[in-house]
């Protein structure tokens, strides 16, 4: 009461509708003496609020998530300079639901196809698998075997070749 500008009537009230909503547990112990001990426990009171917390962080993050669906959504169509089809629009939503694929792991097989020219679905749906085969889950993982696909096969080296004119007679036995 002293806190505040409440009479003690308005603050048991108070106190009252806070236990009722189950914000507030009022205990009493006994100590040794024989005296007993009010005391108030806000733990329901913070875990209320830390439910509430949760929910909204829950909340936050599906929001985020549609906001990068739809911002990836139009950079595909931007990329493909035309509205998606349905039937790319159900492989996008495969690659989400289905094969579990992260949209930053998408988004960098859009890159990958931009970069090597070849904008399809079908190819980012073989870059996808081609990940997904070797357990990338970060575009970190997409970026280290896209480096080791485009490395060069083999170099080939040519040792040791003899050089004749064949055309004019010569013969590789004659020399």
């Amino acid at each position: 009461q002293q806190g505040t500008s409440l009479d003690s009537r308005a603050i048991t009230s108070v106190i009252q509708s806070l236990i009722q909503t189950d914000l507030l547990e009022l205990k009493v112990n006994k100590d040794e003496e024989g005296k007993f001990t009010e005391y108030m426990n806000l733990d329901p009171f913070y875990n209320k609020l830390s439910e509430i917390m949760e929910k909204m962080e829950v909340q936050q993050d599906k929001e985020k998530s549609k906001v990068d669906f739809n911002t990836l959504f139009q950079q595909i169509e931007q990329a493909f300079a035309r509205p998606l089809s349905p039937f790319e629009m159900e492989t996008l939503n495969q690659w989400l639901d289905v094969d579990k694929h992260d949209l930053s792991v998408i988004q960098a097989a859009l890159d990958e196809a931009i970069s090597q020219n070849k904008l399809s679905f079908k190819y980012m749906d073989r870059i996808l698998l081609n990940w997904k085969k070797n357990n990338v889950k970060t575009i970190e993982d997409s970026k280290k075997i896209s480096r080791q696909f485009n490395q060069p096969k083999m170099k080939h080296t040519v040792t040791n070749v003899p050089k004749f004119d064949w055309l004019n007679g010569e013969n590789p036995n004659d020399k």
